[in-house]
């Protein structure tokens, strides 16, 4: 295989494992079907429904499909790094590891109690519960030969200062922005029951996310390369009202108006370097 090629499959106890085909055979399973049926960014969704949530967000917002779209962008980010003038490089297996990383990430959500819990509300212990079952779902799973590789993928979501930690976290973070974004363009055309919540949802990638995305684009040329293209997209998106953050709980408006102000600041130096 040329350094050139990004696998398609990870190899465990000889036998060749497409990543579309684990993400398949897990989508049948009990635990995929609550995946399936359990939107991202719940606390946007206002009225609207689960399908109806996917028809204006896609794939991302759906707690199953996330993973696979998740991979796409991990391959894009591999191709772009592979193609760029990047000093980081990845090997085939840490590629490989990246990959089935994107896929398996969200399969502990299944089991724990509370699911897919929102990025600003996300505590230590619930990560800590979350990668604590990993190994386990990966093995019952892939088979008790996939032991080794559950514990590299545990490690790379619980290191986000290591090599492919650090990447996966930047792709994560290309992830959130994509969505805020297609939240952004949508408020615009929807009605005005779902409109503020998409606006809202913007608003909460933006003051909670692009600050670490920025310091990424710095590091990876994928980054760097997402936000350029969006550029005038996300300054349109920082002058949205003030008005938005009527729509948070009174205790977190301060708080939050604070945080995004510095993230508008950030961005503006970002733009100033160009």
């Amino acid at each position: 295989m040329s350094s050139r090629e990004i696998p398609t499959s990870i190899e465990i106890n000889g036998q060749s494992l497409k990543f579309r085909n684990i993400h398949k055979d897990f989508s049948q399973t009990t635990a995929g079907n609550r995946l399936n049926n359990n939107p991202r960014y719940k606390d946007f969704i206002g009225e609207l429904g689960i399908k109806e949530w996917q028809n204006i967000l896609g794939f991302d917002v759906n707690n199953l499909e996330h993973g696979r779209l998740t991979q796409g962008i991990t391959y894009c980010f591999i191709n772009h790094i592979n193609q760029s003038d990047s000093k980081i490089k990845f090997n085939n297996e840490e590629q490989k590891l990246l990959l089935l990383t994107a896929v398996v990430h969200d399969w502990p959500e299944a089991f724990t109690e509370k699911g897919d819990i929102s990025y600003e509300i996300k505590s230590d212990n619930d990560e800590k519960e979350e990668l604590a079952l990993i190994e386990k779902i990966i093995t019952e799973m892939l088979g008790p030969d996939s032991l080794e590789i559950s514990i590299q993928i545990k490690d790379i979501l619980e290191d986000k200062n290591s090599k492919l930690g650090m990447a996966f976290n930047a792709i994560e973070r290309i992830g959130y922005l994509r969505t805020a974004l297609i939240a952004w363009k949508k408020s615009k055309n929807t009605d005005q029951s779902t409109s503020p919540n998409l606006a809202l949802l913007t608003n909460n990638v933006l003051l909670n996310s692009l600050r670490k995305t920025i310091e990424y684009s710095y590091i990876y040329p994928p980054v760097d390369s997402f936000i350029r293209k969006r550029k005038d997209l996300i300054s349109e998106a920082f002058e949205m009202s003030p008005s938005i953050f009527d729509k948070y709980k009174v205790e977190d408006q301060v708080k939050n108006i604070t945080k995004f102000n510095k993230a508008k600041t950030e961005w503006k130096q970002w733009l100033n370097k160009l």
